[in-house]
């Protein structure tokens, strides 16, 4: 988890992956998210890990 925290790269392949697993998550909220401030990009990312993690 601390490897995908230092980097953007990374985080975008979470993701990615959250995409392509949920993919009742909106495309257009994944790039919305994907085009904001960096750390605020990694605290949403966060908060929906948080959120859906454990249903992955």
């Amino acid at each position: 988890m601390d490897l995908a925290l230092s980097s953007p790269t990374a985080t975008r392949a979470i993701f990615s992956s959250i995409a392509v697993r949920r993919s009742a998550l909106p495309m257009r909220e994944l790039t919305i998210k994907a085009t904001i401030h960096p750390t605020t990009r990694m605290i949403k990312a966060l908060k929906i890990l948080e959120l859906i993690g454990p249903k992955i």
